[in-house]
């Protein structure tokens, strides 16, 4: 049997770790997220039925957490592509990028799978979200991880810092990203529907009120009549 679709109690969890990790469509939702964002397609922030992944995770799951696994793979995407300053772009532009995506993709996608329907993995990975969000702008399939993260309870979306809506901001100024608007929208709403007013208090203030110029406008008229 697949140990990634067994939980502790021996339930069967159905399609969790037997789905593709790679696939970037997105069903449910997470704080009313919609729309496509960057990289891949996402609408919602879920995979699949939400009560398949309600669970407390997969044997396999507590196993990779308890022996450090999850951590490593955060810290070995944290260490090779944000503090050892390869430049993103370096890896679409050559040979040696080919190998770094390959590895980046991989990074995420086992992160992805390490906190679906585990919370306690979600606590272990949201620390490393500020990493995460600056590859948004690079296929490594971070969207589809943040996304997965959001999925959480309030407990765990209330951690982000502050410098996630500060730099989402700043990211946006520098490209309008339907990804991180996205992203603002998700960690607004626990997974189980609960507002988490922390973040949501937050975007009031970093996104609404400090950076109105990020804002759509829209401008009506009333029409003017032409004389004959």
């Amino acid at each position: 049997m697949d140990p990634f679709a067994e939980d502790l109690d021996g339930e069967d969890e159905g399609d969790i770790g037997r789905e593709e990790l790679g696939r970037a469509d997105f069903r449910g939702g997470v704080g009313g997220a919609r729309g496509a964002g960057s990289v891949g397609t996402a609408v919602g922030a879920g995979w699949g039925d939400e009560r398949k992944h309600a669970g407390k995770g997969s044997r396999m799951q507590h196993l990779l957490r308890q022996h450090g696994g999850v951590e490593v793979v955060c810290k070995l995407v944290q260490t090779v592509f944000s503090d050892k300053g390869i430049p993103l772009d370096m890896v679409d532009a050559c040979v040696l990028g080919d190998g770094l995506l390959e590895l980046a993709r991989k990074c995420y996608r086992f992160m992805t799978l390490a906190m679906r329907g585990n919370n306690a993995n979600r606590r272990i990975c949201v620390q490393f979200v500020r990493t995460f969000q600056k590859h948004l702008t690079v296929d490594f399939l971070a969207v589809e991880c943040l996304f997965e993260l959001f999925r959480g309870p309030a407990e765990v979306l209330a951690m982000l810092r502050e410098d996630f809506f500060t730099n989402g901001v700043r990211m946006l100024r520098q490209r309008r990203s339907s990804a991180m608007l996205m992203l603002f929208s998700a960690c607004c709403v626990a997974g189980d529907g609960r507002a988490v007013r922390e973040n949501q208090a937050r975007v009031l203030k970093f996104f609404f009120h400090q950076s109105p110029d990020l804002l759509l406008k829209v401008r009506n008229t009333l029409p003017t009549l032409s004389e004959p």
